[in-house]
């Protein structure tokens, strides 16, 4: 491409965001624009409750932030996503790149009011890339309404819906990049069959490892933690829902708990939706009747980056116990970032990092039990583990993944 890229990123993005694919988006935009200075990025991020459209304004490293997405009900957050390609030519971009714009927050009832801005700049020869961080089967889906307890005729017509849009996605982008992990790709491979996608323009983007900030020491006052200083911490960190498996953790420390004193186990994360405020209860419930209770910690609350950065720096073992996985896990990275081991159970994305993660059986609480103390006790398996994670995490970098970015955009 001879021009100068202006590339405009439609994403989440922190602090107001919580969500993981907000912090993603921030972690690839500022790692692109410190090593490709000369291009110009424009983040596309999402109104503030209490404002309206913002102007553009300057961010950290260069990149300018302007506001247009989100809004306080449906048709407004819909015709905010039909606004976004106005701004993108106001702004004149010639690259598109979304990230995680798979959700309500665009629109109608998944973000598929997007399909209007995907189709009108495919028509002017932009160039546009979808970075997809969830990988919903049509299992998933199957299950997610009768969660919501839809009818089967309404549950077909959405299966069929979505895989529409899917298929839609994929003939639109010059480059659908699937977010997974690890070095096999049974979780994209099985997606782009169950779905029908044409694998000529599909790229595996592997969710690069992070890079971990300087420990803030005294953010251990602000939490309630009676933390030994032997204390070999067992970590679980992320949204709370009932798929997220933390009550089969709980159950697993009480069996490990008894062989050595010294664990102690941290669970933290804000809670999503009736049933998940409801689900945290019955957890908490679940470690009060625990004859462990003095060595479970329990954060139902939002974790910041600070406080997340700390936790998995004192951490020895970290747990992703989730009983569905639609995605890579955000925990996952931030541990094997850290050079921290991972437990997680043998599903989706999390199967294609056997060998750099510990994988237990997801229908057995005794493989989860038995995963747990090898990993703690095991020094030749650590060993191994270990040097799969350094590795791992030397070649799925930010810096990596944003030269892949570079070469699609100068395509």
């Amino acid at each position: 491409m001879g021009n100068k890229l202006k590339i405009a990123f439609v994403a989440g993005w922190p602090p107001e965001d919580k969500q993981g694919e907000a912090n993603y988006a921030a972690n690839i935009v500022n790692e692109y624009k410190l090593m490709y200075p000369e291009s110009e990025i424009i983040v596309y991020a999402h109104v503030l409750e209490e404002k309206n459209i913002d102007g553009v304004i300057d961010c950290m490293n260069g990149v300018k932030l302007r506001r247009v997405t989100n809004g306080s009900n449906v048709l407004i957050r819909t015709f905010r996503s039909f606004l976004l390609s106005y701004y993108i030519l106001k702004d004149k971009c010639n690259i598109v790149h979304y990230q995680g714009v798979h959700t309500p927050i665009y629109g109608l009832l998944f973000g598929e009011s997007m399909l209007f801005t995907f189709f009108f700049l495919k028509i002017l020869s932009i160039k546009q890339f979808y970075s997809l961080h969830s990988t919903w089967m049509k299992d998933d889906l199957v299950s997610l309404m009768k969660e919501k307890k839809k009818g089967k005729i309404l549950t077909n017509f959405f299966v069929l819906y979505y895989g529409f849009y899917l298929r839609c996605v994929n003939r639109i982008m010059n480059k659908l990049l699937i977010v997974s992990c690890g070095n096999k790709s049974f979780a994209v491979d099985e997606f782009v069959i169950e779905w029908g996608l044409n694998k000529t323009n599909i790229f595996k983007e592997n969710h690069p490892c992070h890079k971990y900030l300087e420990d803030k020491k005294s953010i251990n006052n602000l939490l309630s933690i009676n933390l030994k200083p032997d204390a070999n911490v067992v970590l679980c960190l992320g949204y709370v829902r009932r798929d997220k498996g933390i009550h089969n953790l709980i159950n697993a420390f009480e069996s490990i708990a008894n062989e050595d004193e010294s664990l102690q186990l941290i669970i933290g994360g804000e809670t999503i939706g009736e049933d998940g405020s409801k689900y945290s209860l019955e957890l908490k419930n679940q470690i009060s009747n625990s004859k462990y209770k003095d060595r479970i910690n329990y954060f139902s609350q939002y974790i910041d980056q600070d406080l997340f950065q700390y936790l998995f720096s004192i951490s020895k073992v970290v747990v992703v116990p989730y009983l569905r996985v639609i995605g890579p896990s955000g925990p996952i990275h931030y541990a094997l970032g850290r050079s921290k081991i991972v437990v997680a159970s043998n599903l989706g994305h999390n199967c294609n990092l056997e060998g750099v993660i510990s994988l237990y059986d997801n229908n057995a609480i005794d493989s989860l039990i038995s995963n747990l103390d090898k990993v703690l006790n095991d020094k030749e398996f650590v060993k191994k583990i270990n040097s799969e994670i350094e590795i791992y995490k030397n070649d799925n970098s930010w810096e990596n993944m944003s030269n892949n970015y570079h070469k699609f955009y100068n395509e």
